[in-house]
């Protein structure tokens, strides 16, 4: 073979390759999800991939020979301009086309989170400009959500971190007033909220009567007026709370028609968003705690449900603080029932065994039952005791002591009792005693209770209940060599006292023992360890009192 004929068969090859090269380009370009494009000097598009129909909308020829601002959302056009003008004359690059995140325009309006990487290159002494646009959108979704994955994930530090500390004030206030002041203060004062006022609910009028506050307040309580009633005004979050018994939310203060009557004063202080947690203990209902955000959309599914837990603990502390007010009162008022309902679990065994039962002791446990110890007086106790476990509301129950036919029984009970209802209502049964089918029940309040409420809460729960009187009476005064029961209340906590309450009644202390601890502890539903460090405590604070009286 000849120089001649060898060179022309390499040229024939390296144009080969350049063709090969040039296809696999082409079908490269042709083929990516990529839109892509090249603009001159002028900024005009003068090339547009097939790629750019799936992305903007349009056909490459249909942007061919137009300017790339017809791509450009209106109010970035400026900046291109600018941008691309500084380039050319200076090669400063004011706007970062590599890799810059821009919208872009799709021919139908809407606009397309897009990535740009442009390059210059040369042809024929033309600037050109060549630009792979990808879409983003789902990237920006991605981002998106983990945006609001970290702005949860915040909200639920800021709510949690504002709510951890509400328990330990629970335990630690000694009166109603210093509990809801501690909680508004706790809860204005977090990064969470903005405003926090508690009010009462007066029933005889419907109102809500705001008494407790901390925050942004500037006045904002004396501008309004809260009802529970059926104007307008008690038809937001407040109102709704009490009537429902349900955590109420409003979610956009500055869009929401329920809160028309407080808009303006409520927006002028920065509140978008608010709370209203009902507190209550049993059908008692305390008030109202009323938060408010300064972010619209503050409080989600898992908020609420946080709220409801708090307004039901808040209820507790208040019910609990209330009982031991009135164990320091000189004076109660008494309550006094009679029931005949057949379908009352004690009175209809009571009836059946033509027997006497009389409540000693009602405490209440975990699960949200009450365990009671009731003596019994003509009827074997453990026949009581069958009888009583083949209705839903009793649990457990058994014989304490017996001796023929009288003795003692244990049992819990999980509601439809009167003397839970009336507990649940905030008083204290001083006596319950059931005979031959009828009880008379006597519960304790203290003289500023709300009495018609309980009464008519009574009545509705037990329509065949008969109300027959309310005195006010004094305690008797303990003489000097007497022990102070003011003074052994405050040195036992509430949970102390019901423990060894319990205990007590349950014959814990009698020789031989009734009861052993772990039955007791699983009657109260919590640990054997917890149960006896309860006792001794208990019983060491009771000895100390006593034994240093006597010295």
């Amino acid at each position: 073979m000849t120089d001649e004929n060898s060179s022309t068969e390499n040229a024939f090859a390296a144009a080969a390759v350049d063709l090969d090269e040039a296809s696999y380009f082409r079908t490269l370009v042709e083929n990516t999800s990529d839109a892509i494009l090249t603009l001159n000097e002028e900024s005009t598009i003068i090339f547009a991939n097939p790629a750019v129909e799936r992305l903007l909308g349009y056909q490459p020829d249909e942007l061919v020979g137009h300017s790339t601002t017809v791509i450009i959302p209106e109010r970035l056009r400026q900046r291109h301009e600018t941008a691309l003008n500084r380039y050319l004359e200076t090669d400063e690059r004011s706007l970062d086309w590599d890799g810059t995140e821009l919208p872009a325009l799709h021919k139908n309006g809407h606009e397309v989170p897009v990535s740009i990487t442009f390059r210059e290159h040369n042809d024929s002494g033309h600037r050109l400009f060549t630009g792979i646009i990808r879409d983003i959108s789902a990237q920006k979704t991605r981002e998106q959500q983990l945006r609001h994955q970290r702005d949860t994930l915040e909200r639920i530090r800021q709510v949690t971190e504002s709510l951890r500390l509400t328990n330990q004030i629970l335990v630690r206030a000694s009166t109603r007033d210093e509990i809801e002041q501690m909680i508004c203060d706790r809860l204005a004062t977090s990064e969470a909220y903005a405003f926090a006022w508690i009010g009462d609910y007066i029933s005889e009028h419907k109102q809500i009567e705001p008494h407790t506050w901390a925050g942004v307040e500037d006045d904002y309580l004396s501008e309004v007026e809260v009802t529970a009633d059926e104007s307008d005004t008690g038809y937001g979050p407040a109102g709704q709370a009490v009537r429902t018994r349900l955590v109420q939310i409003v979610q956009n203060i500055r869009t929401d028609s329920t809160f028309e009557p407080w808009r303006d004063e409520a927006l002028q202080r920065g509140y978008r968003a608010v709370a209203a947690v009902p507190l209550q203990y049993g059908e008692t209902i305390y008030g109202v705690l009323v938060i408010y955000s300064s972010r619209a959309f503050a409080f989600d599914e898992y908020e609420q449900t946080l709220l409801g837990e708090l307004g039901e603990r808040i209820g507790h502390a208040i019910h609990a603080v209330d009982n031991q007010q009135l164990l320091h009162t000189d004076t109660v008022v008494e309550l006094t029932f009679q029931l005949t309902e057949n379908d009352a679990v004690l009175i209809e065994a009571s009836d059946y065994f033509e027997c006497q039962l009389t409540l000693e002791t009602i405490t209440p446990v975990s699960n949200q039952g009450f365990v009671c110890y009731t003596t019994v007086e003509g009827a074997a106790p453990e026949d009581v005791c069958e009888r009583l476990r083949e209705t839903p509301q009793i649990d457990q129950a058994r014989p304490v002591r017996m001796t023929g036919e009288t003795g003692a029984i244990e049992y819990t009970i999980t509601g439809g009792s009167p003397s839970v209802t009336l507990i649940e209502y905030g008083a204290t049964i001083q006596s319950l005693t059931i005979e031959q089918g009828e009880a008379t029940i006597i519960g304790e309040v203290a003289p500023d209770t709300n009495t018609r409420q309980i009464i008519e809460g009574m009545q509705t729960a037990h329509p065949e209940i008969t109300f027959i009187a309310k005195q006010t009476r004094d305690r008797p005064a303990h003489s000097a060599d007497e022990v102070d029961w003011h003074v052994l209340a405050d040195i036992l906590t509430t949970r102390q006292r019901e423990v060894l309450e319990v205990a007590y009644h349950a014959g814990y202390f009698a020789s031989p023992r009734e009861t052993t601890g772990e039955e007791l502890a699983e009657i109260l539903d919590i640990a054997s360890p917890t149960f006896y460090q309860h006792i001794r405590k208990s019983t060491q604070k009771l000895l100390d009192v006593i034994l240093v009286d006597e010295q």
